[in-house]
């Protein structure tokens, strides 16, 4: 199966007529990017806005299909994709608002089955590791990404401790 890599909510798609949909975090996430110190805020119509893609994306669906979103966790305390420079990192509030958790996604779409998947492959801290920190991480956060695809340690899918989301979502 093919996946559709969306970069919009709105397209002229069928209803249940895609079987793996793989959107992009901006569009998921709609922002208002200040510069020139780069900076973001949620929208004001921010839960709307996301409510609204993710039930398109839901409706496109296929029975049986999935849609996969990957985004940084608004849980985690830093931000290594909206810094200043590519990969820098950026420390943020939870009560900023502007990335997601698990938990605000699942709101959203309450009645989704959503499934908290290893960001193992997936997240490979390429812009990140023109950084000290990125080199010193990086293959540490590899590792442990690993292990996040195996009993026990898929509990800590569901804790603040990894950066990235990966969301498997399913229409129930």
């Amino acid at each position: 199966m093919t996946p559709l890599v969306c970069p919009t909510c709105h397209g002229p798609l069928s209803d249940a007529s895609e079987g793996l949909l793989c959107p992009t975090c901006q569009s998921a996430f709609p922002m208002d990017a200040g510069v020139p110190r780069y900076s973001v805020r949620p929208l004001p119509d921010r839960d709307r806005q996301r409510t609204a893609f993710l039930r398109e994306l839901l409706r496109v669906t296929r029975p049986a299909g999935a849609v996969f979103l990957d985004c940084p966790n608004g849980a985690f305390p830093v931000d290594f994709w909206h810094g200043d420079a590519p990969g820098a990192a950026r420390r943020h509030a939870r009560s900023e608002g502007f990335l997601p958790t698990v938990n605000e996604v699942r709101q959203l779409v309450p009645t989704v089955r959503i499934d908290v998947l290893s960001p193992f492959r997936r997240l490979q801290f390429h812009q990140a590791r023109r950084h000290w920190y990125g080199r010193l991480l990086g293959p540490l956060a590899n590792a442990a990404f690993g292990l996040l695809r195996f009993q026990p340690f898929r509990i800590a899918l569901r804790t603040p401790l990894k950066p990235f989301l990966v969301l498997r979502m399913e229409k129930t």
